[in-house]
């Protein structure tokens, strides 16, 4: 059981590396106990100044994130706080969003799964800030689930209060904007009127962007 798990005997449960961090991002590993596989986010090993200060916000922060977000679905339970610099989620099988290129080939009802995913994110006073990003989404097996990773730029608002009813609506249009994005590219057919004026309200006005736009960021005419 992953109660078991302390940092003296992690190493020995490591399958493989799935993401290694550069600088001061964490290493993402797939460990597995009695056969159940799991991930671990870690910061140890890297530079002191992450070790001794950033490694230990983030795990507290991220944490505290996966904590408020408890059942949610198409979100990684949080299994336990290892130490100061790691935590285990559940592990997701599946295939990252990315490497779904085509539009049309993935069922309607996983769009309206993850749009559903990103309204309780908002009700429970967490907005995202990186849901352009296809990378941050794995689809499950049977194309009927996306779960959301990677909180690390996230924010958790709280459960109530001023700051988050003034907040969360101030900034949520960040994640309705990636999720517009992923609508676009993957599900066209299902993009709306007012969709469609969105997206040609960004062109309008990315033509005065002074930054050549990543290709995962690029966005084209709106499909009629």
């Amino acid at each position: 059981m992953p109660e078991r798990l302390t940092r003296r005997n992690l190493e020995d449960h490591v399958e493989r590396v799935l993401w290694k961090g550069h600088g001061s991002r964490a290493d993402v590993k797939l460990l597995r106990l009695d056969g159940v596989p799991y991930v671990v986010k870690d910061f140890a090993g890297k530079p002191w100044y992450t070790t001794a200060f950033l490694g230990p916000w983030l795990v507290s922060r991220e944490c505290r994130i996966y904590g408020a977000l408890s059942g949610v679905e198409g979100v990684p339970t949080l299994i336990r706080k290892i130490d100061r610099l790691a935590y285990v989620l559940q592990y997701v099988e599946g295939m990252p969003l990315k490497e779904h290129r085509w539009a049309g080939l993935l069922p309607d009802e996983l769009y309206f799964s993850i749009e559903r995913t990103v309204r309780e994110l908002h009700r429970r006073g967490v907005v995202h800030f990186d849901l352009r990003q296809r990378r941050n989404y794995v689809v499950s097996d049977d194309a009927r689930r996306a779960y959301l990773l990677d909180f690390g730029t996230s924010v958790y608002f709280g459960k109530s209060g001023i700051a988050r009813d003034i907040l969360v609506p101030m900034f949520k249009g960040s994640d309705l904007g990636g999720l517009l994005k992923i609508k676009w590219r993957l599900w066209p057919h299902l993009l709306t009127d007012e969709d469609r004026r969105q997206i040609n309200r960004k062109n309008f006005w990315r033509k005065f962007w002074f930054f050549t736009p990543t290709r995962e960021d690029e966005w084209h005419t709106a499909p009629k």
